[in-house]
């Protein structure tokens, strides 16, 4: 429908729905063809420039791409985190979570078994918790006792970390080499 129709205002909301769409990361190419094939008009109504930055934002977050940096404060050290600090030190894995979502809680055991092997090396974990209440954060942290890691609240850092590596639900993790390149995505 995008490419017979590039003029329509349905061609813009169908791309949209597709950026939305859980596989969108993996289908980025096909997104940017499409999103070059829409009329200069529709590119540049406020809905097509949005797109267009989203799709700047996906870009920068596949696998094979050099991870956007970020700076934000541990929730529980109360330090500041920035991720090219780690660079050409240690692996990172992004854990973008919820406490109200049970697979990221499913996930927990895993985390702790890798933490607890590789976490003394050249290994970290972030975790970016999308919880809007800072007590369900808290609560979680404890009971699962995950405060071992780096952990992040997503409500209180301004930069939009999920929009620019592309999070469109969770569980989310990202594996990022000592050279700062995204190695490994998996959702779900």
């Amino acid at each position: 429908f995008i490419r017979q129709h590039p003029g329509s205002y349905v061609a813009l909301e169908r791309l949209q729905y597709r950026l939305r769409g859980r596989e969108s990361v993996g289908l980025m190419g096909e997104i940017a063809t499409h999103y070059n094939s829409l009329s200069p008009e529709l590119r540049q109504s406020r809905d097509g420039i949005q797109i267009g930055q989203a799709i700047k934002n996906r870009e920068g977050a596949e696998v094979g791409s050099i991870a956007p940096d970020f700076t934000a404060v541990d929730f529980i050290k109360k330090e500041t985190v920035t991720l090219s600090a780690y660079r050409n030190q240690k692996y990172i894995l992004l854990d973008f979570w919820a406490s109200w979502c049970a697979p990221c809680v499913a996930d927990f055991e895993f985390l702790k078994e890798t933490y607890l092997k590789y976490g003394n090396d050249n290994f970290e974990i972030i975790a970016l918790s999308k919880d809007e209440d800072r007590r369900a954060m808290e609560n979680a942290i404890k009971r699962y006792k995950i405060e071992k890691w780096t952990q992040l609240s997503l409500k209180e850092t301004p930069l939009k970390i999920e929009e620019i590596y592309a999070v469109t639900s969770i569980p989310v993790k990202i594996l990022i080499d000592l050279d700062g390149k995204i190695i490994g995505r998996w959702r779900g």
